[in-house]
């Protein structure tokens, strides 16, 4: 691909995603004038002249107030059509590997070109799964009970596969157990620093990543576990009563327990440099002391956190833009929740998050990947996009 074609590639999809953000607010526009003078929105020769008025000031004029804080960052979106049903995805043996929900399969991505480099069947029934990755492994787990209502129990267990990154092949699958032996309901997995975790409403399995079978187990008696994140020292878990504990990671020892903001959903909590990151069920993303749980800021959003990625410093997080009926990239500092920058995406429907080298990839429902990035640009270490 030349150099010229890139960026008239880039220009084109840059203007496709302008032209779709001032048809949606120029429909609102038009349906607020026609409310406020009592029009018919089928009026005849009126409507469409001034319906053209309406869009051209909509591409001239701002709807949308933003803070200093909120300055668009002026990055270059490029999507790539994957499968027709995407949900999860990360980066192991140099390949982005992505969930393929309407085939039940693993797709590997060259990342340097977007093609398809092969498929891995999973050849199991849930379609909804969680991943994680930790050097050439590439760890998949089958949710389908991704609701706070998942029942008490489960008559077969779930599996959970390891994918060797390098060949795409399934190299391990076992049986999730809990060591009273009864089927473990999965909500997630994680894995980084050696570790791999298996979490769900009863706690948390600790997964030996040599075999995949489960050697030790976080369990929280007499509630139930909402949220989960680890890191080589500690695991925190949250529950559907408000409360965040902490755990030691090598010997799954409670250490210290704290209040934390209620979830609506399963949700893996964010591990950045200083604080733990989850979204409430106001809009908003909070930040929490690690050790304690305490709050330490409280950022508002306009929606539900639908997706986030560490990166550095920064944490980006996917939020959906309900003016506009589509959703958007929040850049948050890790240490005080200011916002540092927000940029639209052409579409709703995010799915999950994946940093690839000077890139986020934007996993989307419809099977779509948008590739958020800037020619000329790379991310600097506290996972800002700065330009070279």
């Amino acid at each position: 691909m030349s150099a010229d074609f890139e960026t008239r590639l880039w220009s084109q999809l840059e203007a496709a995603a302008e032209r779709k953000a001032a048809r949606a607010r120029s429909e609102r526009a038009w349906a607020a004038i026609c409310s406020r003078w009592h029009l018919s929105r089928a009026v005849p020769g009126f409507a469409a002249a001034l319906a053209a008025l309406v869009l051209v000031t909509a591409v001239v004029l701002p709807l949308r107030d933003v803070t200093t804080s909120e300055i668009s960052a002026p990055m270059r979106l490029r999507v790539i059509h994957v499968a027709e049903g995407l949900d999860r995805g990360v980066v192991a043996g140099g390949r982005v590997y992505l969930h393929d929900t309407s085939a039940n399969a693993l797709v590997r991505i060259d990342p340097a070109s977007g093609s398809v480099a092969g498929r891995t069947p999973l050849h199991t029934q849930a379609r909804n799964v969680s991943m994680a990755a930790d050097g050439d492994a590439v760890w998949v787990v089958a949710t389908p009970y991704m609701t706070h209502s998942a029942p008490e129990r489960i008559d077969r267990p779930l599996p959970l596969a390891r994918v060797d990154a390098r060949t795409g092949q399934v190299t391990t699958r076992v049986a999730l157990r809990s060591p009273d032996g009864e089927p473990f309901i999965p909500f997630g997995v994680i894995a980084g620093a050696g570790r791999v975790w298996v979490w769900g409403p009863a706690g948390a399995l600790r997964i030996d990543p040599a075999t995949g079978r489960p050697q030790g187990m976080i369990a929280v008696p007499g509630n139930t576990v909402i949220g989960f994140a680890a890191s080589e020292r500690d695991a925190w878990a949250t529950t559907v009563l408000g409360r965040l504990l902490r755990f030691d990671a090598a010997t799954g020892a409670r250490i210290g327990s704290g209040p934390s903001e209620p979830l609506d959903a399963p949700f893996d909590l964010v591990v950045a440099p200083g604080a733990l990151t989850m979204g409430d069920q106001h809009g908003a993303v909070i930040g929490l002391d690690p050790g304690t749980g305490h709050r330490l800021w409280h950022t508002p959003v306009g929606s539900a956190l639908l997706a986030a990625a560490p990166i550095g410093h920064t944490i980006w997080a996917a939020v959906h833009d309900q003016e506009a009926s589509h959703d958007a990239l929040i850049a948050l500092d890790s240490a005080s929740g200011e916002i540092r920058s927000r940029v639209a995406l052409p579409a709703a429907g995010v799915q999950a998050m994946i940093p690839v080298a000077d890139t986020i990839w934007v996993v989307m429902r419809d099977g779509d990947v948008i590739i958020a990035g800037r020619k000329g640009a790379q991310l600097s270490p506290d996972g800002a996009l700065a330009a070279n």
